[in-house]
């Protein structure tokens, strides 16, 4: 997974809908060049994963978690968020 600084197209849009965009569980954020939101945040509750589901559910979005993270290994783990068509090469 390449890290880049550019936002995703889908990103820029919720953000020009709405300047003040709160992505549910977001920490530790990232982009990558293949158009994924990456969050790798300590921990997270039911909640927490309800609010982050009806956001994707909301805006035609789905998401992925894994326990692997670049951001304090061990103490986070990860949550990439992409479009519904998004297709994952690994």
């Amino acid at each position: 997974m390449q890290f880049c600084n550019r936002k995703p197209k889908w990103y820029l849009r919720l953000l020009r809908k709405n300047p003040f965009l709160k992505i549910p569980c977001a920490d530790h954020t990232k982009f990558t060049k293949d158009g994924c939101v990456v969050l790798e945040p300590y921990n997270r509750g039911k909640g927490e994963f309800r609010d982050l589901i009806s956001f994707c559910d909301k805006n035609g979005l789905n998401f992925l978690v894994s326990g692997e993270s670049i951001h304090y290994p061990g103490h986070t783990f990860r949550i990439k968020i992409f479009e519904k068509d998004y297709i994952s090469h690994g």
